[in-house]
């Protein structure tokens, strides 16, 4: 499966990559949400987005809304990985689609599952 890991920090995307190594997935990854909703208006193949919640520019929660919009992105499942605690913004998550909730620092297991419960349902 093709996924795009969205986070400011390089060092979070290299270390989703490196825990999911050997799982056969691909990784794309972005560093801001203007250059993951780019990448995502021109592939489609994209399955799945684990997006970093606190990022320059627009928030996740913005970013799902904007990424909504993508016409062939407009079901496509969203992993929110952050270090926020805050109940009112992970159900204002819940309502704009986000499928599921990591909080930072998560482990393989955890993201592992996270990525199969969405696949299974893809």
């Amino acid at each position: 499966m093709k996924i795009l890991v969205i986070d400011d920090h390089s060092i979070v995307r290299t270390m989703v990559r490196r825990l999911m190594d050997g799982t056969g997935h691909h990784f794309v990854e972005a560093g801001a949400s203007d250059e993951a909703l780019a990448i995502l208006a021109q592939d489609p193949d994209i399955r799945l987005v684990l997006c970093d919640y606190m990022m320059p520019g627009i928030n996740g929660l913005d970013f799902v809304t904007a990424l909504r919009k993508i016409s062939h992105h407009n079901a496509t499942p969203i992993v929110m990985l952050s270090a926020t605690r805050n109940k009112d913004i992970i159900e204002e998550g819940q309502r704009r689609g986000v499928a599921n909730w990591l909080t930072k620092p998560f482990t393989r297991d955890q993201l592992a599952q996270a990525i199969a419960e969405l696949e299974k349902s893809a």
